[in-house]
């Protein structure tokens, strides 16, 4: 699998927020298409695009190479967007080789969200683990992992699920049918349940773009 990375854009305070917001999104989606279809190196493809909801931030999960869209990005409106990248790993390759989670469970995600009969959420988690060994945090997020995944290959939840490279830190867009059931699933999580105090937890909902 190529790079993954999490592209946030955030727009600033301007008089033409929303034309800089949508030419951000053209050249997103533009740059993909001119890339993919000239088969160049370092292109990328848009995974997932979203649109924070109440706020002026798109977010982008892309695979493969940055600095093409990220150059455009600064080119064509650098005065008034702020860039953020994040490496990310696939949520289910750091289930099956660092966790050790069953394969069968651990398989390709199926690249599916939608909101259509309820919300969409973006939650962040930052895991610590003070008075725990690097083995403890292990065997919970392993749990973790198996709960999460089993749910959506049961059909159980359609989710999304990315790990940040060198971090204990996860990015999970999950449809919920409203804002108190994704509360209560967020602590009915194994790992809420056992390190729920060293759990941190931002969440926002967003808008899935259409690619």
């Amino acid at each position: 699998m190529s790079e993954l990375h999490l592209l946030e854009i955030s727009v600033l305070p301007c008089a033409f927020i929303k034309d800089v917001t949508d030419g951000c999104l053209g050249l997103l989606k533009e740059s993909a298409k001119r890339q993919n279809n000239q088969q160049s190196t370092g292109h990328h493809t848009i995974i997932h695009l979203f649109k924070v909801i109440g706020e002026n931030q798109l977010l982008a999960v892309l695979e493969g190479s940055v600095e093409n869209a990220q150059k455009q990005l600064n080119d064509a409106h650098g005065e008034n967007i702020k860039l953020s990248c994040t490496p990310l790993r696939s949520y289910e390759s750091f289930a099956d080789e660092v966790l050790g989670l069953d394969k069968s469970l651990a398989t390709s995600p199926p690249r599916k969200l939608s909101s259509e009969t309820g919300c969409l959420f973006w939650l962040k988690f930052n895991v610590e683990y003070l008075g725990l060994s690097l083995s403890q945090l292990m065997s919970i997020w392993k749990k973790e992992a198996s709960a999460l995944l089993t749910m959506r290959n049961r059909g159980e939840l359609e989710l999304e699920v990315f790990k940040v490279v060198g971090q204990r830190e996860v990015h999970l867009f999950m449809c919920a049918p409203s804002h108190d059931f994704m509360d209560d699933i967020i602590f009915t999580l194994p790992i809420m349940k056992d390190i729920g105090d060293q759990i941190q937890v931002k969440a926002k909902t967003v808008k899935c773009l259409k690619v």
